[in-house]
């Protein structure tokens, strides 16, 4: 719209910097506040670009200070950046709505496994900890000694196990729904949480 009327790219971004952008009205008016101190558009869009720090604002940033350098008709520039973002945006969200239910499958593939350890422990290595087999015994001819599982050392491998599902769970389900890694780490640590206080209070 500032391109339609006539406005250069310096003064389009600083009316663009009065509105409401969420989170990137603050960085947007410290753009402004680069390029009044002088600062080259094209360097002032970079450390934009780093402070937001998203892939989106990074290929903008990056067409916007083409546009500028190279000149010509701006508003066409612009047009095709704005059609550029728009697209992104779009495959974006298609994406995320395609991979979101892959963190709900992700959490009950994880309660599952919880389900299976515990039975393994509860039903079966227990009972074998509790077994007397009197010393020896033979198989297929073979002689050896039977002795009691430990099964506080047999819990507490499948606890490393299970965390590590966890851990590894939680980011690559992260990675999938929003592609980056560090949001996986919120179900990562949920997931650890989880992990830990059923094999304390549980197992």
């Amino acid at each position: 719209d500032a391109g339609r009327s006539g406005m250069t790219l310096t003064r389009s971004i600083e009316i663009s910097s009065e509105r409401d952008y969420g989170p990137l009205t603050k960085e947007l008016k410290k753009l402004i506040a680069k390029i009044s101190f002088r600062v080259p558009l094209e360097r002032a869009l970079q450390y934009f670009a780093d402070a937001t720090g998203t892939t989106l604002s990074r290929r903008s940033s990056m067409l916007i200070a083409e546009a500028n350098k190279s000149g010509g008709d701006i508003q066409e520039s612009m047009e095709s950046v704005a059609k550029h973002v728009q697209e992104i945006q779009y495959l974006e969200r298609k994406r995320r709505a395609t991979l979101r239910p892959f963190i709900g499958v992700m959490y009950i593939s994880f309660a599952v496994f919880l389900v299976t350890v515990y039975l393994l422990i509860s039903s079966f290595f227990k009972q074998l900890a509790n077994t007397d087999f009197g010393g020896g015994g033979t198989v297929g001819g073979v002689g050896f000694n039977f002795v009691s599982l430990p099964l506080d050392k047999i819990t507490t491998v499948f606890l490393y196990m299970a965390m590590i599902e966890a851990l590894f769970a939680g980011l690559v389900g992260g990675k999938m729904a929003t592609g980056y890694l560090k949001d996986g780490l919120k179900h990562a640590i949920l997931l650890m949480m989880i992990c830990f206080v059923t094999f304390i209070f549980l197992i």
